[in-house]
């Protein structure tokens, strides 16, 4: 999987199918399960989870509004990654809705030693034994996490850009429980203290269906 086959223009309905297409196909070869936990470089898998999903779910959740009149047909997107590096405003994504081009960066903070070092475990034992440790301690950790990557990307030049900071441990930190929603409140706060360089900023909490849990997903407008 690479990024070549998004660069030209797809439907929102196309993108969605690639996604559960290589899901499912992944779900059936125990080696691509193994490379899809670790994320090898060059697998693409990083890229699948942390750009190309993200970036899906923003859409769909963003033109909700708009999907009773409009269908996810009419919304087209494509991969600009690697073309816009050279140019000054760099961004991941086109979309294009009703004739309006948005261009969308998509920044997915992550644990990168701790995913990986889980992720080892379960291609060893079925299991792991990673732990979040404490729930406060944790979602401090993860605020602290996001609001570090905020800062970094409020530095480069967006403008003209939508901003989507993906919000990847919704399960973990339980955001639709009143703890929850107040580690959440406090991420929303902090980044509306920052001065970005883009046209609209928004935090995404990825839809989720886990240990019985079922959440639909949000976006909060920082910008």
């Amino acid at each position: 999987m690479d990024h070549d086959q998004f660069k030209d223009w797809k439907t929102l309905n196309d993108l969605e199918q690639i996604f559960a297409s290589i899901h499912e196909e992944t779900a059936k070869d125990k080696n691509k399960i193994v490379t899809a936990r670790r994320k090898d470089k060059g697998s693409g898998y990083k890229e699948l989870y942390e750009e190309i999903l993200p970036l899906i779910r923003f859409t769909r959740l963003f033109f909700t509004n708009h999907l009773n009149t409009y269908k996810p047909n009419d919304i087209q997107c494509r991969y600009a990654g690697q073309r816009t590096q050279k140019e000054t405003a760099k961004y991941d994504w086109e979309v294009l809705f009703k004739n309006e081009l948005y261009t969308v960066e998509v920044v997915s903070p992550r644990y990168g030693k701790r995913d990986y070092d889980a992720a080892i475990e379960l291609n060893q034992f079925g299991y792991s034994s990673v732990s979040t440790g404490r729930f406060d301690v944790f979602a401090e950790k993860v605020n602290a996490l996001i609001i570090d990557k905020a800062k970094k990307k409020a530095i480069k030049d967006y403008n003209g850009s939508l901003l989507v900071i993906d919000y990847p441990f919704a399960h973990e930190i339980c955001v639709e429980s009143t703890v929850g929603l107040q580690y959440i409140e406090q991420l929303i706060f902090e980044l509306e203290q920052i001065e970005f360089l883009a046209k609209g900023v928004y935090l995404l909490i990825q839809p989720f269906n886990e240990s019985r849990t079922k959440y639909g997903g949000t976006i909060y407008t920082i910008k």
